[in-house]
């Protein structure tokens, strides 16, 4: 899992509970709601979100619990099944398919999260033993209005990587390379791999097919 803490922010929840033992009367009810009423359109709602939680720093569990739920609740939203690991190997999450929408065939996905408070996109060669990983980039997880996620196996991070020049660096020889800071070339190049509502499902079900077929192919040559 990977983070980037540069800009603050968060998501809060606020309940105002009553302690008194009795309620006011409906008038002095209504007088003591009013300070509280206002217009909780998505617009108005990042507003708030932001003045609640502009002053509080991200910390990596924060951003990773934030970036996580903010991923589950896309693949759930694309009518896909979610399992977690219990140990960290370099798998974050599972993606599935209910049987009875394969036909009976189990089809899965293994996702490795990279969740940020900004852009930031990388790739490391530790991640080449997993050829049919799934790699998710969270953007912006402190601000419910910016969020969004890229979603690209491994081979096509590595060919964004290799079209970056990135493959020939001696950062790259030694692990890897990261940038939190995208050039315009990155972000064309990035583009297509931008999660939009039904992606997910499509996504997952490409790498399952290519998990499929790489281990036909292994068992027949």
């Amino acid at each position: 899992f990977g983070v980037c803490l540069d800009s603050p922010g968060g998501r809060s929840e606020v309940n105002h509970r009553s302690t008194s033992p009795s309620l006011p009367n409906s008038t002095g009810l209504h007088r003591l709601a009013q300070p509280f009423e206002m217009d909780l359109s998505a617009r108005s709602a990042g507003r708030l979100h932001a003045a609640l939680m502009g002053s509080a720093a991200m910390d990596g569990q924060t951003v990773e619990i934030i970036g996580r739920n903010y991923l589950v609740s896309m693949l759930v939203r694309d009518r896909l099944e979610v399992a977690r690991p219990e140990r960290d190997r370099g798998v974050d999450l599972i993606a599935y398919l209910d049987l009875e929408k394969t036909g009976g065939s189990f089809m899965a996905c293994p996702i490795q999260l990279k969740a940020t408070t900004r852009s930031s996109f990388s790739l490391f060669q530790k991640y080449t033993k997993f050829s049919l990983l799934l790699l998710a980039y969270v953007w912006h997880v402190q601000n419910p209005n910016e969020a969004c996620a890229y979603a690209l196996s491994y081979p096509e991070a590595f060919t964004v990587a290799d079209q970056m020049g990135w493959t020939g660096t001696p950062s790259w020889v030694k692990a890897g390379y990261s940038t939190t800071n995208p050039s315009k070339k990155l972000m064309v190049l990035l583009e297509p791999y931008l999660m939009n509502p039904g992606d997910w499902k499509r996504k997952v079900e490409q790498v399952a097919t290519d998990q499929s077929l790489a281990l036909i192919i292994h068992a027949t040559a």
